[in-house]
């Protein structure tokens, strides 16, 4: 049987070219290892359905046709060990709708090892539900929201409960009232912890 998947190394030539393509996407680090045995995207999170492929040191894992100029596709389901103090690039070939669940550690335990997840470059233009995308995140110290600004934004309960590490939120240029109201829910403030 044919995986349904490729891991592609050294590839500088089409890295570059898909990150010239793409200005939807994701970066987030790691503290520890992890080891995605089953891939990034699993049957408990079917929020990162979406996505295209995933950036890693000098790989690219996605679904490669690159004679037929297709460069991902719906299932990335390669294992993947991400190394300490490590980031990925998780891409999008289009806007998405559904960021439920997305880093919570009852769908991924290996997001209890997440410490930084910039979305500024992440397009939210259809986004409406982001209910526990960072839910229980316990290590997460940094999360940059600038340019986020999911404007059909309907649910988003506990999207913030319990990261109780977290140090940094960029808000720089987000407007989303919804967002700003749960963020201050943090009192970040009064833990001596940056809000810009």
């Amino acid at each position: 049987m044919t995986p349904n998947y490729a891991i592609l190394t050294n590839c500088d030539t089409i890295k570059k070219r898909l990150k010239s393509e793409s200005n939807n996407y994701i970066i987030v680090k790691f503290k520890d290892t992890v080891n995605y045995t089953s891939g990034f995207i699993n049957d408990k999170c079917n929020s990162r359905n979406g996505i295209s492929y995933i950036i890693y040191l000098d790989s690219i894992i996605g679904n490669f046709k690159e004679q037929e100029g297709n460069k991902g596709s719906d299932k990335i389901n390669a294992p993947l060990i991400i190394e300490a103090n490590n980031s990925i690039e998780i891409y999008f070939s289009e806007p998405i709708s559904n960021l439920k669940n997305f880093f919570n550690d009852e769908f991924d335990d290996n997001s209890k090892n997440i410490i930084y997840i910039d979305l500024s470059h992440f397009n939210s233009s259809l986004v409406n539900n982001t209910s526990k995308m960072f839910y229980n995140c316990p290590n997460l110290e940094y999360l940059d929201l600038s340019n986020f600004n999911p404007i059909k934004l309907s649910e988003n309960d506990y999207i913030f409960d319990n990261l109780n590490s977290i140090k940094y939120i960029n808000l720089n240029n987000l407007v989303n009232e919804n967002l700003i109201s749960q963020i201050k829910i943090l009192n970040l403030n009064e833990k001596n912890n940056l809000i810009v």
